[in-house]
């Protein structure tokens, strides 16, 4: 019986972990589209040294996140645990990541945190 919860319970992370990999190629894509913004400076505006920190800070925790999560997987399942925990822990975490790295690059670019500067 308690076998056959352990392996029951893989097809959920794996479907949690899918669902992380979404939120991964969707916060690369709007980190990328975010670096046009800085079009609209003006001299003396935008750090674009702490905006392509918060870029690249972005790219590299988005595909750490995303290769902990399936390490975390395998070792939970060899323990005898239960998989779940690690894609939804990096799930949370890209979000986090996410927002973070939107409100530092609108604070580089000087933008408020909706629509582009008047």
């Amino acid at each position: 019986m308690a076998e056959a919860i352990r392996k029951s319970d893989v097809m959920p992370a794996l479907g949690v972990w899918v669902l992380q990999l979404a939120l991964t190629v969707f916060g690369v894509m709007q980190t990328f589209l975010e670096a046009f913004d800085g079009d609209s400076c003006g001299p003396g505006l935008c750090d674009y040294d702490a905006f392509w920190v918060a870029c690249n800070t972005c790219y590299v925790g988005a595909l750490v996140l995303l290769a902990a999560s399936p390490i975390g997987i395998v070792a939970l399942r060899r323990r005898g645990r239960l998989a779940l925990p690690p894609p939804i822990l990096g799930a949370v975490m890209v979000v986090v990541l996410l927002v973070a790295t939107y409100a530092a690059e609108r604070a580089a670019f000087q933008l408020p945190f909706s629509g582009n500067r008047i």
